[in-house]
């Protein structure tokens, strides 16, 4: 009976000590009461976490702090603070937060977009230096040839009369772009993304899962006595990973067989030249770079294609002006629209933007974590603090656009709103990809809405805009009609 009392005595000891560590007062930030133990993990359920964290910037302002577990987390929508943490002290806040899940989606902090800050260097350089080899096919012209198979698809549905659920056709685009440049494979266009049992549906029903797990707000990830049963089954009961990495070697290996090191055909070929694959460290790199590169260069495009359609779909006024915008300067030039003419179409590059402010593709970036205490203006912020930049918030604050709810390309005509909008991230860790997922977008929009109108299904007034929560957002399923014009 002693025993039982010594162990309650310690459980609310432990309780007083947790809840004076999460209600420390580190400056002059407010923040809600925090409980021992869960920290203010009671405030973010019952609904979408962003919502819930939506709510709280009234009265706890663009910078607050939350407990989130254990894990003391800054939110960050304010321009200014943003700006000090990823660009004027981006030393500091260069590394991924340590979660389990985090652990193992980027195989130990080692790749690029998950990487650690020595790995991040080192492989983003490799990247870098292969995007410039001169002897690989430009993605450019892969973009092309892809953006005419996409639009021959939506042709057959338009002869057809037949409604279309743009999803799995703005994958195969995006997949493809991705496919061809990193290992010169493609996915037939005329297969279903999700029935097949190849090596290739497997491979992406791995990487839907990677991204619904990555995204989900699992309680083992916020706890760290939790954190090694989670690793354990994310490790030995999730197999995503090592079908990704599995496949990936495939390829590798039909590469060593086949390359020619003096006309590299892509991407992978590019890696094998420059590193010195008799060291499995390399070769290890070389198959997480694949993986990331794969998996991240085509989610979020993907997502903001269809995000584009619906919107098209819903708003038929604005529809209607970037094809008067198109068809004007195709009337003024031979040959067809390209990226050339972008400085031309200054409407569609508009609605560009507003999609990506209107319809994020995520809530936050990708988190960030404080190797050092440091002091920014009158923030203190603790080292091993989380840091996630709420890109949804400054999105949707009034001090930075005018009716944030409503969808209105025109704000974009003469304001980048460069000091707010940051839809690859900013500073040095940006996203790498940004000008190839801009160029993707962009000609594929151009050569969809010259050809062909969007519509909404018969008996459909309006298309449902609300996002489904997780890593990157997505709308419900939906089906439009395609006609041509």
């Amino acid at each position: 009976m002693n025993i039982i009392y010594l162990l309650i005595f310690v459980f609310i000891i432990y309780l007083f000590k947790s809840f004076i560590e999460k209600n420390k007062k580190y400056d002059n930030l407010k923040a809600p009461l925090a409980l021992p133990i869960i920290g203010h993990l009671h405030l973010l359920g019952g609904e979408p976490i962003h919502l819930a964290l939506m709510k709280m910037i009234p009265t706890y302002g663009n910078n607050f702090k939350l407990w989130v577990g254990d894990h003391l987390t800054l939110f960050v929508s304010e321009p200014e603070m943003l700006r000090e943490i990823f660009v004027k002290n981006f030393n500091n806040f260069v590394n991924r937060h340590r979660t389990p899940v985090m652990q193992w989606a980027s195989s130990g902090f080692i790749g690029l977009t998950g990487g650690d800050h020595e790995y991040w260097i080192e492989n983003k350089n490799l990247v870098v230096s292969s995007f410039s080899n001169q002897k690989i096919r430009k993605i450019t012209h892969i973009i092309e040839s892809q953006v005419q198979k996409f639009v021959d698809v939506l042709g057959e549905y338009a002869d057809q009369s037949m409604e279309l659920n743009p999803r799995q056709l703005c994958q195969k685009y995006t997949l493809n772009v991705i496919f061809n440049y990193i290992y010169s494979k493609e996915l037939p266009y005329d297969e279903d993304l999700h029935t097949g049992t190849s090596k290739l549906h497997k491979l992406l029903k791995a990487m839907d899962d990677c991204f619904v797990i990555s995204g989900s707000l699992s309680v083992a990830d916020m706890f760290h006595f939790l954190a090694p049963f989670r690793l354990a089954y994310l490790y030995y009961w999730r197999n995503e990973e090592t079908i990704l990495k599995n496949y990936i070697k495939e390829i590798y290996e039909d590469h060593l067989n086949t390359i020619d090191r003096e006309n590299p055909r892509d991407l992978m070929d590019s890696f094998i030249c420059q590193l010195d694959i008799t060291k499995p460290d390399q070769v290890n790199r070389i198959l997480v770079l694949g993986m990331e590169l794969m998996a991240v260069g085509s989610e979020t495009t993907s997502s903001t294609m269809e995000w584009f359609i619906l919107l098209m779909a819903n708003h038929p006024e604005i529809q209607e002006k970037i094809y008067a915008e198109l068809k004007s300067v195709q009337d003024s030039q031979p040959g067809g629209l390209c990226i050339a003419n972008r400085s031309q179409t200054p409407y569609l590059n508009a609605a560009i933007k507003e999609c990506q402010r209107y319809k994020p593709t995520g809530p936050f970036n990708i988190p960030r974590t404080t190797k050092e205490d440091i002091q920014i203006n009158d923030l203190f912020i603790p080292k091993g603090t989380q840091i996630l930049h709420f890109h949804y918030a400054m999105m949707y604050n009034e001090q930075n656009f005018m009716s944030p709810t409503e969808f209105i390309p025109e704000r974009f005509i003469n304001d980048n709103h460069s000091h707010v909008f940051h839809p690859f991230s900013l500073g040095s860790r940006n996203c790498i990809g940004q000008s190839l997922a801009t160029d993707e977008i962009y000609l594929v929009l151009v050569k969809l809405l010259h050809s062909y109108k969007i519509m909404l299904p018969d008996g459909i007034s309006k298309l449902d805009e609300t996002e489904q929560p997780g890593m990157t957002f997505k709308p419900k399923e939906f089906n439009i009609k395609i006609v041509s014009r």
